[in-house]
């Protein structure tokens, strides 16, 4: 069978490519070379997972995406053969299919709007535009004034450290903290003030310096929130993405990055309210140590990140077995999302190949005084969706339990958990 293939192939070429007609035979040489190299030139199609405000999930084949205003924002892409595009305003979060990068850097810069990026202060020397160097931006310039902090190390200060009152803080690898003003900055080291006298200390040696608390910008500014490959985070109000590259505005700067570095775009806009900032009416906790907190506000315990595997989540809960939470909800609440998982932050066994045992729990909800709709959450299994329709309803609760008899290494994580409000 294959030699009678191989000779109709033969004879096909042939015919082609005859050298009775040399003129023929080079044009369908070339037409034969062209069709064959250019689908291996063709760049895959980018695909993106969209999350609606209205509970609503869309994976698209992505084209771009614009937001600078409220009448200029939307995805583009194609979904099932027809063409989509999706506002703004209904758009709860962006998911692109973005690999880990490796780090270049073990300095961590971060912005008193909320952005963390992964890079060195290359040069600051007085009020004026540093130059940063950055993973993802190579070369960056922001406003003085826009950065707070800078830290050593991965993983990073979960929380940059208190600074007293209009004074500025220098701490050192040794442990060492001094209090006073800052001078400047470049690559080799780091030149502060304190009651002790001017010092230059080198870069090297400070494993954090943070700037005298100053105006944070509010939330309404910079309404977007986007989660690169290397887990750094920028505070947008205006980023787009246009023949692969993305460009957002920063610090004062618009600089480019591939847009392939993009994981995910979350938007916080003033119809979302963040649900974590919510005080529960009522609340019990039965926590399986004593001693323990069942309840824990935008971090884990020891001041570590919400995390559920790889996923790291800029706000939310996070809730030890046994609680339950009543939350009282108003008229204009209409969906409640999340994503909602475990994490092993705490318990996982490093040194298993398989991770140590798997951790399991369960957490419910139930909207007003409807039925209860349960999760099984299994410390292994990638974080799920949650979008609760509430119109109507005057009360949220949660319930977290234990699956286990020892339960205790179930921590649920409620991941950027939201209200989206109606437009009214």
């Amino acid at each position: 069978m294959s030699w009678c293939l191989g000779v109709s192939v033969g004879k096909m070429l042939s015919r082609a490519f005859s050298i009775r007609n040399p003129q023929s035979a080079i044009r369908n040489f070339c037409l034969f070379l062209l069709a064959a190299i250019i689908p291996l030139n063709v760049p895959a199609q980018t695909t993106a997972v969209v999350h609606l405000k209205d509970g609503r999930t869309e994976k698209i084949v992505f084209e771009a995406a614009q937001f600078e205003s409220a009448d200029n924002a939307l995805v583009r892409g194609q979904a099932s053969g027809r063409r989509v595009e999706f506002r703004a305003p209904e758009i709860w979060q962006i998911e692109f299919g973005a690999e880990p990068l490796p780090r270049g850097s073990t300095e961590q810069l971060w912005l008193n709007d909320g952005t963390r990026l992964t890079g060195q202060i290359a040069q600051w020397n007085g009020p004026q535009r540093p130059i940063v160097q950055s993973d993802l931006f190579r070369s960056l310039a922001v406003w003085d004034d826009a950065i707070i902090g800078l830290t050593r190390g991965w993983p990073p200060l979960p929380r940059l450290p208190a600074a007293a009152a209009d004074k500025d803080l220098l701490c050192t690898t040794d442990g060492d903290q001094m209090i006073g003003r800052f001078l400047q900055i470049d690559m080799a080291a780091v030149g502060f003030r304190s009651d002790l006298g001017t010092i230059s200390c080198p870069r090297a040696k400070v494993s954090a310096l943070v700037l005298a608390p100053r105006k944070v910008a509010k939330p309404e500014e910079t309404p977007w929130v986007l989660r690169f490959a290397n887990d750094d985070r920028v505070w947008t109000k205006s980023w787009g993405i246009e023949s692969g590259r993305l460009r957002c505005a920063i610090g004062g700067s618009n600089p480019t990055v591939p847009a392939g570095l993009l994981r995910r775009a979350v938007h916080l806009d003033p119809s979302v309210e963040v649900f974590s900032r919510i005080q529960p009416q009522n609340f019990t906790m039965q926590p399986l140590l004593d001693g323990t907190r069942a309840i824990i506000v935008d971090h884990g315990p020891g001041d570590c990140a919400l995390r559920v595997g790889t996923r790291e989540y800029l706000f939310g809960l996070f809730l030890r077995p046994e609680c339950e939470l009543d939350y009282a909800l108003s008229d204009g609440d209409e969906f409640f999302l999340a994503e909602l998982g475990l994490s092993t932050e705490l318990t996982e066994d490093k040194d298993s190949p398989a991770g140590g045992f798997a951790h399991r729990a369960r957490a419910s909800f139930a909207v007003g005084d409807g039925p209860w709709k349960t999760f099984a959450l299994d410390s292994r299994a990638a974080p799920v969706a949650v979008a609760l329709p509430l119109a109507g309803a005057r009360r949220l609760r949660i319930r977290v339990e234990a699956a286990d008899d020892w339960g205790c290494g179930a921590h649920v994580v409620l991941g950027e958990p939201v209200l989206t409000k109606n437009k009214r």
